[in-house]
């Protein structure tokens, strides 16, 4: 038997604290320079990975962001359940964090794809390496916004 998906959400953050070391490179798409795990710090009152994006021209300093670990379980379940996430299920999902930018949901994604859960597809999508069955991007999107 396998681990129930409760306890494979938990265990998600488990995992990736084993493999974000600081100075660990977050990819993205291929022709762009990669994010660069931090630290791991606090946000919205929970422990969270702290990243910093690369600075654009005319800007002194980086800027750093953070995603709580709520935002890693439940992408991470949506991901296993649906094999796939996308970047408008993210922003509808999770309002609060997507408002620091769409960086946050290609830094998920990009996590995923460190541990070999998940490959970026499309822009905005990335899917489950195990995904048997093709989910469309369109089903993950609010209802709100139909």
């Amino acid at each position: 038997m396998g681990i129930k998906p409760e306890t494979e959400n938990k265990a998600i953050y488990e995992s990736i604290k084993k493999i974000m070391l600081p100075g660990t490179k977050i990819p993205r798409s291929r022709a762009q320079e990669p994010y660069l795990f931090i630290r791991w710090g606090r946000s919205r009152g929970e422990e969270a990975l702290v990243f910093q994006i690369p600075t654009r021209p005319g800007t002194k300093k980086p800027s750093e962001k953070r995603i709580p670990r709520s935002v890693f379980e439940e992408s991470h379940k949506t991901l296993l359940e649906h094999g796939l996430i996308t970047c408008a299920w993210f922003v509808d999902t999770f309002p609060e964090v997507g408002k620091d930018g769409l960086c946050t949901f290609t830094a998920v994604g990009g996590v995923f794809e460190l541990l070999k859960l998940a490959t970026k597809t499309n822009p905005g999508i990335y899917r489950y390496v195990h995904a048997k069955d093709w989910v469309s991007p369109f089903s993950l999107t609010s209802s709100k916004k139909r």
